[in-house]
């Protein structure tokens, strides 16, 4: 079975995440009605639409992942890659005038992130280093129930402070 990353967040994280929204602040948002901003009420309508009965597989796909990863990690291996696939936009320029740039950028990211949360991983990003003033980060992830060798880990190879390489001084 082939696990893409996008299908972990689509198909796994997405509808978990959703689930979960609904669980804990759904009753409270449709009782009080707050205000709430485009990118917020975009993404709300997923959760007022969502049907629960995509779960089970949602649930079975976590377990089929899990399974795999775990068949193959040993305690203090460590995968590294990427926190996003490409740089974090400025802030302020993610908002409801450019709603598909906002959904572009966080697919993709997502798809890198659900990686760790669906295979019930721990997860730490270093802010490693900036490229015209934007952090740029590594995701160290270890096995399951390998928390506090991954604290041990990224504390041995960076220590308190690994940001501060500017990789690009001109701004693009």
């Amino acid at each position: 079975m082939d696990i893409s990353l996008k299908s972990c967040n689509e198909d796994a994280l997405r509808i978990l995440q959703t689930a979960e929204i609904a669980n804990s602040i759904g009753g409270w948002i449709q009782e009080n009605r707050p205000e709430q901003g485009p990118n917020f009420q975009a993404g709300y309508r997923n959760v007022e639409q969502f049907d629960r009965s995509t779960m089970s597989d949602a649930l079975n796909l976590c377990e089929a992942l899990f399974s795999r990863v775990a068949a193959f990690t040993q305690p203090g291996d460590v995968f590294c890659y990427p926190t996003a696939p490409v740089l974090a936009p400025k802030k302020g320029t993610l908002t409801g005038s450019n709603l598909n740039s906002v959904r572009d950028y966080y697919d993709r990211t997502m798809a890198v992130t659900s990686f760790a949360g669906v295979a019930r991983l721990p997860e730490i990003t270093i802010p490693l280093a900036q490229v015209n003033g934007i952090p740029v980060g590594l995701s160290l992830t270890a096995g399951h129930y390998q928390d506090e060798f991954l604290l041990d880990a990224s504390l041995r190879l960076w220590g308190s402070q690994p940001m501060g390489l500017d990789l690009c001084s001109v701004t693009t």
